[in-house]
């Protein structure tokens, strides 16, 4: 009859706009990987070579190389934001509160607008859910920026009983009367808001919204759904088991043994190059992923590590919990293209004693590696 026709059809709708947002995500998601992977790479490649070309170089050379050396910076820093905005780094490899702490810095940072945020231990989401009530909170802030008349909004994180989490954002602003607003949610600061409800009603979720003109607003996400925690003991299984000892590689003299391990092999071979430079250095192995850092740290024994953060099979925060438990002699210095905060802490606290950005200065590096 018409009736299951209608219901037929709208469940094929839901389904059809579930499927969108996430083909959305994911494109989001491969572009800020290109950006990351590929043009950031070798930006900063180009620019660790300059540098080094600078350090050993003559000085007539260095003005010039000096310039070159801020374009290619300047360059780097457009391709983080962007990628950074496309698609956070800090949300996908730090869980939802460190994607939600990301963009409240954003926040003060692009709109002057502050968040006060309120986050609660709770079990981690599945990843289509995290980015679906990541970009809600973020649409509700940026409308909170742009229609509330004023500087500031509270989040709340928190679980709900043993079955779900809820999600407060709220402001003293200008409000609205939920009533009036149109299908399309543009009401006032409404802008969005049947969008997100929509979009967390195909997941079983709820928006609530409370206002009144004058007296400010307040958004409720409701997730429903019980999830379970996500464990990092999977990861930790995955490194191999040790290599038997004494095969330790013998240097005559008195290097400081480097291992360098990140996936992208032109920013590796060139970081290898300059290092070999120095005469009181020598890489004694490179790796591509964190099982095998954790393979060469074993059998190698390095006096430090140039750990890049993100890499397949095992990640670099993972890869320094497990050498830095088994060698904390070892000095595991992190390595990213990203200057969010989140992946320097998560590396601090898994045992590494230093953070660089990979487009900071040759001479910064080297320098690290010998303190």
């Amino acid at each position: 009859n018409q009736n299951e026709e209608l219901k037929r059809r709208s469940a094929q709708l839901a389904r059809l706009s579930s499927e969108l947002t996430m083909a959305e995500q994911r494109e989001r998601r491969r572009l800020s990987k290109i950006l990351h992977d590929g043009l950031q790479q070798h930006l900063a490649a180009a620019k660790l070579q300059l540098g080094g070309i600078a350090v050993h170089g003559r000085d007539d050379q260095c003005a010039g190389l000096n310039d070159i050396e801020t374009l290619l910076e300047e360059s780097i820093q457009m391709s983080r934001s962007l990628s950074s905005d496309l698609s956070p780094p800090a949300l996908h490899e730090g869980g939802l509160a460190a994607g939600l702490e990301w963009l409240a810095r954003r926040m003060e940072e692009r709109h002057a607008f502050r968040v006060d945020l309120e986050i609660r231990h709770h079990p981690e989401l599945p990843e289509d859910v995290k980015i679906l009530v990541f970009e809600s909170v973020r649409e509700l802030l940026f409308n909170a920026s742009k229609h509330a008349g004023v500087s500031e909004a509270k989040v709340r994180l928190q679980p709900m009983h043993a079955a779900g989490l809820e999600i407060c954002v709220s402001d003293r602003g200008a409000g609205f009367d939920p009533a009036h607003m149109a299908p399309s949610g543009e009401a006032g600061g409404g802008f969005g808001l049947f969008s997100i409800r929509e979009r967390l009603g195909l997941i079983g979720g709820t928006l609530t919204i409370a206002s009144t003109p004058g007296k400010g607003s307040c958004f409720t996400l409701i997730l429903p759904h019980p999830i379970k925690p996500v464990s990092v003991a999977e990861a930790r299984s995955m490194a191999a088991p040790a290599v038997p000892a004494g095969a330790e590689a013998e240097l005559p003299g008195p290097f400081i043994r480097v291992l360098l391990v990140d996936d992208h092999t032109l920013f590796r071979d060139g970081i290898a190059r300059l290092l070999g430079k120095e005469p009181d250095i020598a890489v004694v192995g490179q790796a591509e992923n964190g099982q095998e850092a954790v393979q060469l740290a074993r059998r190698l024994n390095p006096h430090v590590i140039l750990m890049d953060i993100n890499m397949p099979v095992l990640n670099g925060i993972e890869a320094t919990r497990i050498i830095h438990a088994e060698a904390p002699s070892i000095r595991i210095i992190g390595l990213s293209m990203h200057e969010d905060e989140e992946p320097a802490q998560l590396m601090f606290k898994a045992g590494a004693v230093g953070y660089k950005n990979k487009s900071c200065p040759v001479a910064e590096l080297i320098e690290a590696v010998r303190q």
